[in-house]
């Protein structure tokens, strides 16, 4: 019988990590028979060939539905539980670019350790950033969600806010460089669709009224303000008399919004787009009960009150 020395057996002792695979991380306590299952020659090297059921099994996130590749040391060292782990492709699915690229290794700020649907828009993240802003309140100035409109990706100021080509110009024309912070027109904090005008401009109502004499649909408040006036200047500004709908009577007195709910054009000049309910509900005499009468101007004119009118088609009855 032949015997080996331990003196033999030590010099043929396999020393993994003087091979092309050495042994590191969790591999260094792996048993040899995990990996070399039927023999020791001819083992693969890839990660792959060990590790497809633990790729196809991953669900955060799920390599596969995000088309992440099987070459697991892309992303992954040896070290045990496949953490820490990078994600060198980023770019390719969501840009990290400014403010983004100094968290890029810092995953849990954005993923909150779950990288399944995670959003990819601005206020899919920054939704308490919207809601929290004051300067101005972007919640209560009923601003769009869509952060990119005014933000960069390095930093939420400076920004832009297109005021003058969206709203009113304020940067420019007249109101250039007449006021300081947005409390001046917004008096109301917590709702930037209210403004003033009469509360900046240095007129009492009657300087005003003395120089609006004959305009149509004049009336001392600031949306009629911004209504005849939506470039700040006198330039451009409307009057009702010389339109296609001069104002008379009743309508001389009634608030812009009563007509033009909808906006300003193509606001409809027929009297029963305004007026069908006082129609149908009349009763001295029920209007709806006498034949082919719709058209109000044919009895009545523009005095309030529906008064005086007339019935020109009496000798029909």
């Amino acid at each position: 019988m032949f015997w080996l020395s331990s003196q033999w057996f030590g010099r043929w002792r396999f020393d993994h990590n003087s091979t092309s695979f050495p042994l590191t991380g969790a591999h260094t306590t792996t048993n040899c028979s995990s990996c070399h299952t039927s023999q020791y020659a001819g083992t693969p090297t890839t990660c792959s060939s060990c590790h497809t059921n633990a790729y196809t099994q991953t669900t955060n996130p799920n390599h596969i539905a995000s088309g992440i590749g099987n070459d697991c040391g892309t992303c992954h060292t040896t070290l045990p539980d496949w953490k820490p782990a990078s994600y060198p492709n980023h770019n390719t699915v969501y840009p990290l670019l400014g403010a983004h690229q100094a968290i890029a290794n810092d995953c849990f700020s954005c993923h909150k350790g779950n990288y399944t649907n995670t959003p990819n828009t601005c206020f899919g993240c920054h939704a308490t950033d919207y809601n929290e802003a004051n300067d101005p309140s972007h919640a209560a100035a009923q601003f769009p969600t869509t952060c990119e409109d005014c933000h960069n990706v390095n930093a939420w100021s400076p920004a832009t806010f297109n005021h003058d080509g969206q709203y009113f110009p304020i940067y420019s024309g007249s109101h250039q460089g007449e006021w300081n912070d947005c409390s001046e027109c917004h008096t109301n904090p917590g709702n930037y669709k209210i403004f003033s005008c009469i509360d900046c401009h240095e007129h009492n109502q009657s300087d005003t009224d003395d120089e609006h004499q004959g305009v149509g649909g004049y009336a001392y408040n600031s949306i009629a303000c911004l209504e005849c006036h939506p470039a700040g200047n006198s330039q451009g500004s409307f009057n009702h008399n010389t339109s296609a709908f001069p104002l008379t009577g009743g309508h001389a007195v009634n608030d812009c919004n009563s007509c033009h709910a909808n906006g300003y054009a193509n606001t409809s000049t027929v009297c029963a787009s305004c007026h069908t309910n006082n129609y149908n509900q009349t009763t001295n005499p029920n209007h709806t009960g006498i034949r082919n009468i719709s058209h109000c101007a044919a009895c009545h004119t523009t005095g309030p009150g529906w008064t005086p009118a007339a019935f020109p088609t009496h000798s029909n009855y």
